[in-house]
């Protein structure tokens, strides 16, 4: 083939794939298992394409831990499939329960520890009110922080359960106006199942082990009955109602339902939570939405995560005290590693949370980077010597399939493993023709040889791929893939400030700085000068290796770099550390060098970046 039809038919290919990443006519169609039901359905909202989701939010009195950030990056996944993939505008509401007896202990704690052994009964009621509130505070605003951190968006709604009280009380007073309620005499009000009449969706019969203790009242006239609003105890947080002398505060239940049922009305196409929140808690928002909506049912589709489990198989949670807190985790983990080790367990699945599973997916996060900087490196001619023959036909169909069986898994269920392990299956084929070292040598001459179009194909679908499910990227080698992606779903300019762009390209430059010193070291004449050169070549890469920066050096005077350190955050002043050392060391390059002129050592390194280093206020 003639390298202009090759040139030709790469374009054409090149199109083709990209054209499968482009956005449908409508939003994809997809399929829920619905734990109400235990099938699996296609979901249709009902304002399509717009979707409504309600998950359960918090209780805000303590840490949010691991098993918390498991449930909600789950979900997080999932909204991007929705969103970015399937082309929905999803509505994502999430309460906050900032009013509960957790709270209220939690509050009452902090105080005994500040004032030894005074009671709490000798405070006055809006002293006590004041302490809870700040605890439900000072804890909602480290979960949303919590929730940043491991790149999960903000809900598109979010409702605090003391803001909305006017809307829960007049929820309750309706169901007593319906007779689906009654008033005992300490202030509390229960839903009446009996007067109801109709069975549960989720179980059909009532299991009194799952019920809260709050719940185990001697007041009610049936156990299936639960709490709508609890009368006030001495001291406690409460609020005055029409329905009785005494004020008090909502139950559990009915908060969620009022705060869906608000924003959200009488119908929501998604619902979802972890799955101990599937009885009763579940049950009942349900059955009272059902009952004050008059409909027979509220949520077409229910959706629960699995829980994290420890290697014992012990459920990780706060009452066996044995879990690890988010901000614990983040101090010297990944948050990128979190979401694809979430990645590789199906939502509705328990994981097992261990050092050995985590490892398995920093393992799969540094392949995949590694293999989209290579192919960028690629593309930079610097494995011109290494790469293998690439059949573009054969790739370009592979890529395909790949692409097919992805948005699958994707909708059928939001299978997110089997997705990724197709797109391991394409990495596992691309990798070794970009980097082949058994090839033989080429000629200069043969490099005027065109590229593949396959590789930047399979790349771009892979970045694409993880940058809509939350994926951040560490520094890339080069600027492709802004270039192609300026038609896709993805903001790509949002994930790469203007600063990691330039310490990337100067990343570029330093290499290859770097590369043609070492070529002219190994040519010239001089021992003296040529160890020299070495060996200050040889001490860049060691303390750029300090700085989290790994140098690989693959022969005929070229060189690729990539960062190492996955855990590490960096920042400005990383960076400013980081070009330090790579300055003074070329400096003393520049300095022991008399193999090339200082010029042109110079030029080679400054050449594109010359107006990229006043950024740098070296101090």
């Amino acid at each position: 083939m003639s390298i202009l039809s090759k040139l030709l038919l790469d374009s054409y290919l090149i199109r083709r794939s990209f054209s499968l990443l482009a956005p449908r006519c409508g939003p994809v169609p997809f399929k829920v298992k619905n734990s109400m039901t235990g099938k699996l359905e296609t979901v249709t909202p009902t304002h399509s394409p717009n979707l409504t989701w309600y998950c359960c939010g918090p209780t805000v009195y303590d840490s949010a831990h691991m098993g918390h950030a498991y449930t909600y990056v789950q979900f997080d996944i999932i909204r991007r499939i929705l969103q970015q993939f399937g082309g929905y505008n999803v509505v994502f509401m999430m309460n906050i329960t900032n009013i509960d007896d957790k709270i209220i202990q939690r509050a009452q704690a902090m105080k005994g520890q500040r004032q030894g052994s005074e009671a709490l009964s000798t405070e006055r009621s809006d002293q006590a009110k004041s302490d809870w509130l700040s605890v439900a505070n000072k804890y909602e605003r480290e979960f949303f922080d919590d929730m940043r951190s491991l790149g999960i968006m903000d809900p598109t709604i979010v409702a605090d359960v003391t803001r909305h009280m006017p809307q829960i009380i007049l929820f309750v007073e309706d169901l007593l106006k319906k007779g689906l309620a009654y008033v005992v005499d300490d202030g509390s009000v229960y839903f009446d199942a009996k007067a109801y009449g109709r069975g549960g969706k989720f179980r059909q019969t009532l299991d009194p082990s799952f019920m809260r203790p709050d719940e185990m009242s001697t007041k009610k006239r049936s156990p299936a009955d639960f709490a709508l609003w609890k009368g006030a105890k001495s001291n406690e947080p409460s609020w005055p109602v029409p329905f009785s002398p005494i004020p008090g505060r909502p139950g559990w239940h009915i908060e969620c339902s009022t705060l869906a049922s608000h924003f959200l009305g009488s119908k929501i196409d998604l619902h979802s939570g972890g799955m101990d929140l599937t009885f009763p808690h579940h049950e009942n928002e349900e059955i009272q939405c059902c009952a004050f909506h008059d409909v027979d049912r509220w949520v077409s589709h229910w959706m629960h995560t699995g829980h994290v489990v420890l290697d014992d198989d012990t459920k990780m949670s706060k009452s066996l005290k044995n879990y690890v807190t988010i901000k614990d985790f983040l101090a010297s983990d990944d948050p990128q590693a979190f979401r694809i080790f979430c990645m590789q367990h199906h939502y509705r699945s328990n994981c097992r949370f261990s050092e050995k599973s985590t490892k398995a997916a920093i393992s799969t996060y540094a392949r995949w980077m590694t293999f989209l900087n290579n192919a960028d490196f690629y593309h930079l001619g610097v494995f011109d010597h290494l790469v293998g023959e690439i059949d573009d036909r054969a790739m370009f169909a592979k890529l395909t399939e790949v692409q097919e069986r992805v948005s699958f898994h994707l909708f059928n269920d939001f299978d997110v493993p089997e997705a990724m392990q197709a797109l391991s299956e394409l990495v596992d084929q691309v990798y070794p023709i970009i980097l082949n070292p058994e090839r033989p040598k080429i000629s200069r001459l043969d490099k005027a040889m065109p590229l593949s179009g396959a590789v930047p194909a399979v790349a771009n679908y892979l970045n694409k791929f993880l940058l809509n499910l939350g994926v951040t990227m560490p520094i890339r080698a080069n600027l492709f893939n802004m270039i192609v992606d300026a038609g896709g779903a993805s903001d790509f300019g949002s994930v790469r400030s203007a600063l990691d762009l330039d310490v990337a390209k100067l990343m570029d430059d330093v290499i290859r700085f770097r590369s043609a010193v070492r070529g002219e070291a190994r040519r010239g004449k001089k021992a003296r000068s040529r160890v020299n050169l070495l060996k200050y070549c040889d001490e860049l890469r060691d303390n750029l290796l300090k700085t989290g920066i790994s140098v690989k050096d693959h022969g005929n005077d070229c060189a690729s770099w990539d960062y190492v350190k996955k855990t590490r955050k960096v920042n400005s002043v990383d960076y400013k550390k980081q070009l330090f050392i790579i300055l003074t060391m070329i400096w003393a390059m520049l300095k022991t060098t008399t193999v090339l002129s200082v010029t042109t050592l110079l030029k080679l390194l400054l050449t594109r970046s010359r107006s990229k280093l006043a950024l740098f206020q070296l101090n």
